[in-house]
């Protein structure tokens, strides 16, 4: 297959690349990851952030701890498991699979301080090859 038949089958489309600021470690920037796109997680910040892909389930578990007080956003977030996490970082670069027949997880970025998230972020069509659902 030619290259240009392989990405009319499998397009690359840009899905986020909009800078935005947080704040405090009270804040934080979430997305849903698409069930039938590889996903192109590509960050950069102006100080230390954290990034998480979290399922449902575990983005649930973070906002208990966040109400519950057991910590805040920063670090609830990042402390109730992860299908992928990067802790005080000031780039990502990480291609996510797991979605593909899942419609189950979210991108969440955080930082103790104020800080300038710069993305880049994309998808390329990838179907399942069965019927989505929820599976985390």
């Amino acid at each position: 297959m030619d290259s240009l038949s392989a990405e009319l089958k499998h397009p690359t489309l840009g899905v986020w690349n909009v800078p935005q600021t947080l704040h405090n470690g009270n804040e934080f920037l979430s997305a849903t990851v698409p069930d039938t796109f590889t996903y192109h997680l590509k960050l950069k910040s102006s100080g230390p952030m954290s990034v998480s892909i979290l399922s449902t389930s575990q983005f649930k578990d973070a906002i208990l701890c966040v109400n519950n007080r057991v910590g805040n956003t920063n670090w609830c977030m990042h402390h109730q498991g992860a299908a992928y996490g990067a802790l005080g970082v000031t780039s990502v670069d990480y291609e996510f699979n797991l979605a593909t027949g899942c419609a189950a997880y979210l991108t969440v970025i955080t930082a103790a301080s104020q800080v300038t998230i710069t993305p880049d972020v994309s998808v390329t069509y990838n179907p399942a090859s069965g019927p989505t659902g929820s599976c985390a």
